[in-house]
């Protein structure tokens, strides 16, 4: 589970439930090492400075405003959506490509770049709506951060 801690900055009923706003700080580097200066990514936190973020949470433990809170986000939601940003769109580019060119073997066709590019885009496009598809409305708050504790109010 990938945690963060936050401040609670409002809090709100809609539709029956109570919702709370967490305010957290963007530390920008990943804590693992104490590389420090010779760190590429220690110096693009310092760079770029830390920023913060809103984040719109069930209140599932009664946290008021001011409180501070640790969320979390499972690394299984974070695998899953990686793989269907990135992995599922390229995945259908490259069958795109791939279906052109067993079709212009077995047509006998001479395979042209200009059509090979369409048929990529064409798979790619047909990844991005089942992308679409997988990441609907309906199962989207597996891919949302849950108020894990209350730490200190």
């Amino acid at each position: 589970m990938l945690t963060a801690e936050g401040t609670v900055v409002a809090s709100r009923e809609e539709d029956g439930e109570n919702w709370i706003w967490v305010e957290t700080r963007n530390a920008g580097g990943c804590n693992a090492c104490g590389a420090g200066d010779g760190c590429g990514t220690g110096a693009m936190t310092r760079y770029f400075s830390a920023r913060q973020s809103n984040l719109k949470l069930p209140n599932s433990q009664a946290a008021e405003v001011g409180d501070q809170v640790l969320i979390g986000l499972p690394e299984q939601a974070i695998l899953q959506a990686s793989s269907y940003l990135y992995l599922y769109p390229l995945l259908f580019l490259f069958l795109g490509l791939l279906a052109y060119e067993g079709l212009a073997y077995w047509l006998e066709w001479s395979v042209q770049d200009g059509w090979a590019l369409l048929a990529g885009f064409c798979g790619l496009a047909v990844g991005l709506q089942y992308m679409r598809r997988k990441t609907n409305k309906r199962n989207i708050h597996s891919y949302q951060p849950r108020l894990l504790s209350i730490l200190q109010k």
